[in-house]
């Protein structure tokens, strides 16, 4: 039984109960080990993934369709919104593929939250060079996302994903698919949030972009032991 309570913390038990979605007790059952797999120039021959940001946001360019502007059609009916977004309950994602989109549905790991296809926000970690990931900034996290439910799309689908937490600054949208080998990162889309702001951090925690990766070893004690770099301070 002790080797199947291990099982299950990580969500590979088919009898077990899947935590409530973008809740503590959801994300602490998810997987860190991301691996990069975006699409290459030829990949792009083969298959295509895209996502659009607030794809109906000008009601005049709907057509009258208002936020369904952007269901099985093509690119040219959705919008994809720059300058930056408010935090709020809802951000209408637009996402596409010509291909099979992974579900696990109708499999014994159906609602796993470690099985299918995702949608997921991160934070945006300031760009290193050759640095794919950048544990000090802690871009593996994730704070939001939505399962992706339908396998074959005919055309662009939308959904909706919760960024009520979101604190101004730039996010990236992960397009995520979770596997028992971990989860695979197959595009990602930036994201910019304008606002609201969030409280200022505590004397003597300086903002994620100030951090210095050689004082801060330790993912949980970036905000505890983390100094502020010399040009900061």
């Amino acid at each position: 039984h002790g080797s199947e309570a291990v099982l299950n913390q990580f969500g590979w038990a088919r009898h077990q109960t899947s935590p409530e979605p973008n809740t503590p007790e959801y994300f602490a059952t998810l997987r860190r080990d991301y691996k990069l797999r975006e699409l290459t120039d030829h990949d792009r021959i083969l298959y295509e993934i895209d996502i659009r940001i607030e794809p109906c946001h000008v009601m005049i360019k709907t057509g009258g369709r208002g936020s369904a502007c952007c269901t099985d059609t093509s690119v040219a009916a959705c919008q994809d919104l720059e300058g930056g977004i408010y935090a709020g309950e809802d951000l209408q994602l637009a996402y596409f593929q010509n291909a099979h989109i992974p579900t696990c549905e109708n499999t014994p790991f159906q609602g796993d939250p470690n099985c299918g296809t995702f949608l997921e926000i991160h934070r945006a970690c300031p760009y290193v060079k050759n640095v794919r990931y950048q544990p000090e900034c802690d871009n593996v996290t994730v704070l939001s996302d939505v399962r992706l439910s339908r396998e074959f799309v005919n055309g662009y689908r939308t959904t909706f994903v919760g960024t009520a937490e979101l604190c101004t600054g730039q996010y990236e949208v992960w397009w995520v698919v979770r596997t028992r080998s971990g989860p695979y990162v197959q595009f990602r889309k930036a994201l910019h949030v304008l606002g609201p702001s969030c409280p200022p951090l505590p004397e003597g925690r300086p903002p994620l972009e100030f951090l210095d990766r050689n004082e801060c070893p330790d993912l949980d004690a970036r905000y505890i032991d983390c100094k502020a770099p010399e040009e900061y301070t």
